[in-house]
């Protein structure tokens, strides 16, 4: 070879292969990142009343904010104040509506009721029995104040 008069090769540094523990840290750091904002849930704002407890209204902390996980399927009922309630792409009154969610199958444990003030505390009572009654595990309550 040309190279074998001078030995240029044995002049050669080589160096082997060597991995950073920074550049392992910097990799992870940023997978943990794209999979933990990426990641699909979702937070439903309101009060969580759990139905299989004995006490029907529970104290909540003021602040309380429940999450569920994109995998839990909520079930979301829409109340008026004038009693008009809209679930399933349907229009109900009370009546029509107890009726109805006897025969519902809920798709997952959670019920997220949006409501406004003009609903009465005792309509959310009612329909909390009847959810409890569907086979809801929870129900979650957001409210607007207008």
């Amino acid at each position: 070879m040309a190279t074998e008069p001078i030995d240029i090769l044995s002049k050669v540094h080589k160096d082997g292969f060597t991995l950073s523990v920074f550049a392992i840290f910097d990799v992870l750091l940023i997978a943990l990142m794209f999979f933990t904002l990426s990641s699909k849930y979702i937070l439903a704002s309101g009060i969580s009343v759990d139905l299989n407890s004995e006490i029907n209204l529970p104290e909540v902390p003021k602040n309380s904010m429940v999450g569920a996980f994109a995998e839990d399927s909520i079930s979301v009922l829409n109340i008026r104040g004038s009693g008009m309630i809209f679930f399933g792409g349907k229009v109900f009154n009370e009546e029509a509506f107890a009726r109805e969610i006897k025969n519902y199958k809920p798709r997952g444990e959670i019920l997220l009721i949006k409501t406004d003030a003009g609903v009465s505390g005792q309509t959310l009572l009612n329909i909390s029995v009847l959810a409890k009654e569907a086979g809801f595990k929870s129900i979650q309550i957001a409210a607007k104040s207008k």
